[in-house]
């Protein structure tokens, strides 16, 4: 996380884990994403994604606001699912 962490945010690096998700794009296939939540969220959003993916929710891009320079207008701007810390 070159551009989205710094020392003054308000939870520590070592609180913070890397998920690979699958999901369903927008052009019917499975791909896989990655986004950072909090240690103690993890599990949780870990299955939220698995029943998106069942259901088929349509997801077009899931990559790191750090692809985007920690610019969330690019990142929204390319439809990104992504995190912000």
């Amino acid at each position: 996380m070159l551009y989205s962490w710094q020392d003054n945010c308000p939870v520590p690096l070592h609180d913070l884990r890397l998920l690979k998700i699958t999901y369903w794009g927008y052009d019917d296939t499975i791909h896989e994403g990655e986004i950072i939540v909090h240690y103690i969220l993890a599990e949780e959003v870990i299955q939220i994604f698995k029943e998106l993916l069942e259901h088929k929710f349509p997801i077009e891009r899931m990559e790191l606001i750090d692809a985007y320079k920690a610019d969330d207008i690019a990142s929204m701007q390319a439809n990104n699912s992504s995190d912000r810390i």
